[in-house]
């Protein structure tokens, strides 16, 4: 049976998790391969790392590491709540924007082999400072144009715990109406899609990451805007006030 030696090291992260390093010495290789004690001060064993004592010695020094958190209850000594509200940009085909009747209305769009496309030309009813009419037609801003950038807000809650929360998991791939009190939020933003939730074992408990992305249609609208470069003028002055 393997006996623990004197040599032991520890780290500890200021989110409470422990790695600890503890030398055992073990009488023959099988036993340094298949008898290092699986847990240790509550700790899980993640890795093992042995070689020869001395020579002609059958037995061997194993370094083994163990990690997690050494606290009791359900929860690490040192609470670990991380959140931060990110940015990402999305290329979308302008056949997904929401409001198709808009994009006819004020820009031409029209429907050809199943694609979405503007027009070179648009008639123009501005007037020219005296009063006289501008040239009949005007650029289309959108001509050629097949898809467009969406800038939108990621949440994103990352914590660690002895289990994943079993309500977490269910809200995976739902859209809900409001983030985790941790985030402490105060935008626009009124509903967000909860992605997979990421979880990743390391000793005896959890590393989850939940993100959750914004899905207000109010993204697609703002993107458009800016892509003609008119935010004060037509209809869409609507979404931003």
């Amino acid at each position: 049976m393997a006996v623990r030696v004197e040599k032991e090291k520890f780290t500890k992260g200021r989110d409470g998790r422990m790695r600890l390093q503890v030398r055992w010495l073990a009488e023959t290789r099988a036993e340094a391969i298949n008898s290092i004690p699986p847990t240790y001060d509550g700790l899980q064993l993640t890795d093992l790392n042995g070689q020869p004592w001395i020579s002609e010695d059958s037995r061997y020094l194993v370094d083994a590491v163990y990690e997690g958190f050494n606290g009791s209850g359900n929860g690490p000594d040192v609470e670990f709540d991380q959140a931060e509200i990110t940015g990402e940009m999305r290329e979308i085909k302008i056949e997904l924007f929401p409001d198709r009747d808009l994009l006819k209305e004020q820009y031409g769009a029209y429907e050809e082999d199943g694609r979405l496309k503007f027009p070179a030309k648009l008639p123009n009813t501005a007037l020219t400072g005296n009063g006289l009419s501008s040239p009949e037609e005007k650029d289309n801003p959108f001509f050629n144009l097949t898809s467009y950038l969406v800038e939108y807000e990621i949440a994103v809650h990352q914590f660690i715990r002895r289990t994943v929360p079993a309500a977490l998991l269910k809200k995976q791939l739902t859209v809900v109406n409001k983030l985790p009190s941790v985030f402490e939020y105060g935008g626009e933003t009124r509903y967000w899609f909860v992605r997979p939730v990421r979880r990743r074992k390391v000793g005896n408990m959890w590393e989850i990451t939940v993100e959750y992305e914004q899905v207000d249609e109010f993204g697609d609208k703002k993107a458009l805007a800016e892509l003609r470069g008119e935010v004060k003028r037509s209809v869409l002055d609507t979404f931003f006030r």
